[in-house]
């Protein structure tokens, strides 16, 4: 259940007094289930390209229990880390430069999408949310006492770019509904 609305609140976005607002008046209730019904990830680690569903099948019930299973190196701490990496994205915490380390070698950046599905059992509505986020190495550079011979020096932080998110639902018409919102970049 989401009790406290920081969780929606996406890096670019929190300067938008609209996008804040309507997401607190849409999802911030008790009576909200949220479940992750897939994840794709790109160039992360060795993993070039996976993708995991998660979605119950089976309707008739209410739990779903999930056990990763594979092969060394097929990626299963790939995807643990890539759940704590949107979780630290989603709460506002700062994303450490070990995440970098994640990045694929032949890679520039590497990619997480998410679909989640967000049921208000209140309003009897069904909402999937689809968020996307890449994440990219930043040089900054710093010069370090420069009159008296200093250096300057290079330092290297993540850099979340490309972030968007877009959600679906139908309306009491069953009409489909669905709005979208980017964020190019955002720097730590």
């Amino acid at each position: 259940k989401w009790r406290s609305c920081h969780f929606v609140i996406l890096h670019g976005f929190m300067n938008s007094p609209y996008f804040i607002y309507y997401f607190r008046r849409k999802f911030c209730v008790n009576n909200v289930l949220v479940r992750i019904k897939n994840i794709e990830i790109s160039n992360f680690k060795n993993t070039k390209r996976g993708y995991v569903d998660l979605e119950n099948k089976k309707s008739q019930f209410r739990s779903s229990l999930l056990a990763l299973y594979g092969q060394n190196g097929s990626g299963k701490t790939s995807l643990i880390n890539a759940l704590e990496l949107l979780k630290n994205i989603l709460t506002g915490q700062k994303i450490d430069n070990s995440f970098l380390d994640d990045i694929n070698v032949d890679s520039e950046s590497l990619e997480l999408k998410f679909t989640f599905e967000v049921k208000d059992i209140e309003k009897k509505k069904l909402y999937n949310i689809f968020y996307e986020v890449n994440l990219t190495k930043q040089e900054e550079e710093t010069t370090e006492n420069v009159i008296n011979g200093g250096s300057i020096k290079t330092t290297i932080k993540p850099l979340i770019c490309n972030e968007k998110l877009s959600y679906s639902y139908s309306d009491q018409e069953g009409n489909k509904k669905k709005e979208n919102y980017t964020c190019r970049y955002f720097f730590w």
